[in-house]
């Protein structure tokens, strides 16, 4: 027994389960017999079941694969994830762009390209409302744009649809970024050698891996955010630091009836040599006994 396909009189290909046996176990010479029974159907649903299973595994690879990046390695982990989806999926090309300046701006980030497509991150950089107004419009619904065929794009898409013939895109599928209600990027597919229809079941993993990203754009984010935050807490208090230390007036700082913090002023208007020698002692050090 073995499966094989065959070729039906139309052109269409069939899966078959062949089976085999001698017409006469005895005597060889009289020939075969054959059995051929027709489990296109069956194959199909394996096949869908095999897909779908596959589509299951990218979505946790791309999820677990964030879970012990630091904020550092991100860019990295989505570039491989990028990888992932794209060769899982056949595409060309798969992309992530992310708007700055309150939505107004669009950069394209991180890309990914397959060996026969060309890549066009560098020039996808600053991209603003004017350059592109059909596909930004299209994309503050917050909802997945799906063009299987570029050249069917709409009238005012002309500014778009010249963009993708630049880019050899013949159909390509966008899912948006958003985070608390707010469009933060989107992930992009192309398909550049031939026209692609994605289905329901590949637009929902999309979706979820843009989710995904979602929540760890944010994360970057948030944490460069707070860096730089440290960083000019860390320059302000240096200032200020260094302004009191050079100041006329004598400051202290007191906590609990003691000193903590004396600048050089105040050392000097005491008659200290050192601010160690008020440092830690009370506050009655420098008032009269009469007072």
């Amino acid at each position: 027994t073995v499966e094989t396909r065959w070729l039906k009189k139309d052109g269409l290909i069939i899966d078959i389960f062949l089976s085999s046996a001698y017409a006469n176990p005895s005597n060889p010479t009289d020939g075969m017999v054959f059995t051929a029974l027709d489990i296109t159907e069956r194959k199909a649903a394996e096949n869908k079941l095999h897909y779908h299973t596959g589509l299951l595994h990218l979505v946790l690879d791309v999820s677990t694969s964030f879970i012990n990046l630091s904020p550092g390695e991100i860019d990295t982990g989505i570039n491989n994830a990028l990888k992932m989806i794209g060769e899982f999926l056949r595409v060309d090309r798969s992309y992530l762009f992310q708007f700055r300046e309150e939505g107004l701006i669009m950069d394209n980030t991180h890309e990914w390209c397959s060996q026969e497509a060309t890549t066009h991150i560098r020039p996808l950089q600053g991209i603003s409302e004017n350059d592109m107004p059909w596909f930004i419009s299209q994309m503050r619904k917050l909802d997945f744009l799906h063009i299987p065929d570029v050249e069917k794009l709409p009238k005012e898409a002309c500014a778009e649809k010249n963009e993708f013939r630049i880019e050899d895109i013949k159909s390509l599928i966008i899912v948006p970024i958003a985070h608390g209600g707010s469009l933060i990027g989107f992930l992009g597919l192309d398909s550049v050698h031939q026209q692609k229809v994605w289905t329901i079941d590949e637009i929902s993993l999309l979706k979820v891996v843009g989710e995904i990203f979602a929540n760890v754009l944010f994360r970057k984010r948030y944490e460069e955010d707070r860096k730089v935050f440290e960083e000019k807490l860390i320059e302000s208090e240096e200032r200020y630091r260094t302004s009191i230390e050079n100041s006329n007036d004598g400051v202290a700082i007191v906590k609990t009836d003691k000193h903590l913090y004396v600048n050089k002023k105040f050392v000097q208007i005491f008659g200290y040599d050192s601010p160690d020698e008020i440092i830690g002692q009370p506050v009655t050090i420098t008032v009269h006994p009469d007072d």
